[in-house]
C-alpha cells in the first residue's frame, strides 16, 4: 500500500512475508475499501456521484460524496468544497485527476494537476479509512482516523 508523498493518512505495512503476500493479493484483486478527505475549489454540482475518467488509456473509477462547502475568505470569496473519495483502482494520482478533470475542481494544493488559486506546501488530501482482511486471523478490519485540522 502506498500514498503520494504529499498525502498524509493511514498506511497498511506488512509485518511478514506472507502478510506481504495476501494484503497484496487483496489489493491487486480489489477487495481493500478506501477512503480519502480532500478539500477542492469549487461549489461541486450534487451531493454525489461517480467520476469515470481513464487514467493513461485504464480504467480509472472514483466515488465522491459531498461532506461541507464553504468559502474561502482568503482567496477572493472561492468556494471550497470537502469531499469523501473512494477510488474503485489506485492509478498514480487518480484522485487528484479524477478532481481536476472529472470534477473540474482541483485539490488546494496540488501544484501539478491544477490551476488552483489556492496554491501552497500543502496538498489537502488524506487517507482516512481503510477496510481489509486481516492476513493471519481473517477478521474483517476497519481503520478510520479522524478528519484532518
Amino acid at each position: 500500500h502506498r500514498l503520494d508523498k504529499e498525502t498524509e493518512g493511514l498506511q497498511v505495512v506488512a509485518k511478514t512475508k506472507a502478510a506481504m503476500v495476501d494484503l497484496q493479493r487483496q489489493f491487486a484483486n480489489r477487495l481493500v475499501g478506501k477512503r480519502y478527505l480532500a478539500l477542492v475549489e469549487g461549489n461541486i454540482a450534487g451531493e454525489e456521484g461517480e467520476i469515470d475518467y481513464p487514467i493513461e488509456g485504464r480504467e480509472s473509477v472514483s466515488r465522491w460524496r459531498v461532506l461541507a462547502r464553504s468559502r474561502s475568505a482568503s482567496v477572493r470569496s472561492t468556494h471550497l468544497t470537502t469531499l469523501e473519495l473512494r477510488p474503485k483502482q489506485g492509478r498514480t494520482h487518480q484522485l487528484r485527476i479524477h478532481c481536476t478533470e472529472g470534477l473540474k475542481a482541483p485539490m488546494i494544493g496540488d501544484n501539478r494537476h491544477s490551476g488552483s488559486l489556492l496554491r501552497g506546501e500543502k496538498l489537502f488530501l488524506a487517507a482516512a479509512g481503510i477496510r481489509l482482511t486481516h492476513p493471519i486471523t481473517g477478521a474483517e478490519l476497519a481503520v478510520d482516523i479522524p478528519e484532518p485540522e
